[in-house]
């Protein structure tokens, strides 16, 4: 992906929903690891 294709896609809306959406998941999954990570320590 290139940095242009990202920059014209952004006013896409159903990309940004797309985009949103990914980061989104990151970070449940980012809180779920960071939790994961206490239970182990």
């Amino acid at each position: 992906m290139m940095v242009v294709d990202l920059i014209n896609n952004i006013s896409d809306p159903v990309y940004r929903a797309k985009l949103i959406n990914v980061s989104d998941t990151i970070e449940n999954w980012l809180s779920e690891f960071g939790g994961f990570q206490k239970k182990c320590s």
